[in-house]
C-alpha cells in the first residue's frame, strides 16, 4: 500500500518535526551535563534531567518509528536518530547516578540497536 502524496507529505513533515526537536532535547542534554561539570547545576539534578529526557526521546521516537506505515519502516531512520543522539548524554546521567551494571547493560543495548539500524539502512540503499 502506498500513501496519498498529501498524506506523506504530511508524515514526513512529523517525521522531521520530530527528529528536529527530539536532537534539540539531546543537545540541552549535552549542555546540562557540561553545566553541571562546570558547577552551576547541581551534578545529580542535572543527571537526573538528563535520564528522564533521554529516556523519553528514546520512547518517543521508537513509538512514532512503530506506528508509522510499516511498508516505510525502512525509509523512515530520520525518526530514530535522536536515540543515538542523546544516548551518550543518558548512559553520562546514569553513571552520575550511580548505574553501575544498568550503564553495561544499556550502552550495549544502544550499541547494538545502532548496528541494526545501520544495517537496515545500508540493506535498503542497496537493495534499490
Amino acid at each position: 500500500m502506498t500513501l496519498p502524496p498529501p498524506e506523506l507529505r504530511r508524515l514526513v513533515r512529523r517525521d522531521v518535526r520530530l527528529a528536529a526537536g527530539s536532537v534539540t532535547v539531546g543537545l540541552a542534554a549535552y549542555a546540562l551535563l557540561g553545566a553541571s561539570w562546570l558547577g552551576w547545576v547541581d551534578r545529580r539534578a542535572a543527571a537526573t534531567v538528563v535520564a528522564s529526557a533521554a529516556a523519553l526521546v528514546a520512547f518517543t521516537c521508537f513509538t512514532w518509528w512503530l506506528a508509522g506505515p510499516a511498508e516505510l519502516r525502512r525509509d523512515r531512520y530520520l525518526v530514530l536518530v535522536p536515540v543515538f543522539v542523546i544516548a551518550l548524554p543518558g548512559l553520562i546521567a546514569l553513571r552520575e547516578l550511580g548505574g553501575g551494571l544498568a550503564i553495561v547493560l544499556f550502552s550495549s543495548v544502544i550499541g547494538f540497536s545502532a548496528a541494526v539500524t545501520a544495517g537496515y539502512a545500508w540493506t535498503s540503499r542497496r537493495g534499490r
